[in-house]
């Protein structure tokens, strides 16, 4: 139990210890300072900013130099000196705001500040790191290279062509040929009028008119036939027997019969022709 109680009360007073340090740190810290603890040396002054992003944010927005070059700066390029002589500064501090404002104030011989140990020029006071300027002097600007982007060149859209027109055909050179050569003159010949001679009218011959002739000779086949049955000999009786024909009596119709055939057929085309003719 008492071991606890040791332990407690230990804790107690490393707090204690601690927040009365810092208080007293702070004391001591003018208000409006650029640093929030005292900085003894250059090396000291770099090494708060690159510690505390609140000192670096003040260094580089006052100055416009980034934090970690502006820490290789101050250890490099300043060096905590005493002024050799008294004058007016212009001095720059921190509003309750946040803001950077400046204001002139009379520094006495023998003041520690930083200082540029090249050119003795004062840059920050010793006592709370404020500037006293606004450009650092003998600092080398870094090489800004300007990104330029690359530029997007957009094609340019090509219209619609239009179908090429067809060329007028070239006109066609006439070869100059040779004119032909003058045809001859035409010697005139005297004709004599032909006249063809008078044809004899051919003298057609007479036909006689079959028409109105009486057509004996059809039956004259039948009248033969009929005399040669009546010449048959024997007695003329009252009552004559029933004729019985022969076989030359038939053979005699069937001969006249053909005959009175062809001779009917005979007389009708010579009877046709002799109306075509007419």
């Amino acid at each position: 139990m008492r071991l606890w109680i040791t332990i407690l009360l230990w804790l107690i007073w490393l707090t204690a210890t601690l927040l009365v340090s810092s208080e007293a740190q702070a004391a001591r810290m003018p208000r409006g300072s650029f640093l929030v603890q005292p900085a003894t040396s250059a090396a000291q002054l770099a090494n708060q900013v690159r510690a505390n992003p609140v000192v670096a944010s003040r260094y580089a927005r006052h100055f416009g130099v980034p934090a970690p070059e502006f820490a290789q700066y101050a250890q490099t390029h300043l060096g905590l000196r005493r002024l050799p002589r008294g004058g007016v500064f212009r001095v720059f501090f921190i509003r309750a705001d946040g803001d950077v404002e400046s204001r002139a104030r009379y520094l006495p011989k023998g003041t520690r500040v930083f200082l540029h140990l090249r050119s003795g020029q004062p840059v920050l006071l010793g006592t709370c790191g404020n500037p006293l300027t606004s450009v650092l002097p003998g600092y080398p600007p870094p090489r800004r290279v300007t990104v330029v982007p690359p530029r997007v060149i957009t094609p340019p859209v090509a219209p619609p062509r239009e179908p090429p027109l067809l060329e007028p055909a070239a006109p066609t050179t006439l070869l100059d040929l040779p004119s032909p050569p003058d045809p001859p003159p035409l010697v005139p010949i005297s004709l004599s009028v032909w006249q063809a001679e008078p044809l004899a009218a051919q003298s057609e011959p007479a036909l006689e008119p079959l028409i109105g002739r009486p057509r004996a000779f059809p039956l004259l086949p039948l009248f033969i036939v009929a005399g040669l049955g009546l010449s048959q000999g024997g007695d003329v009786s009252v009552n004559p027997p029933v004729p019985i024909p022969e076989p030359a009596s038939a053979m005699t119709l069937l001969a006249g019969a053909a005959l009175l055939v062809v001779t009917h057929r005979t007389s009708s085309r010579r009877t046709r022709w002799v109306r075509q003719r007419l």
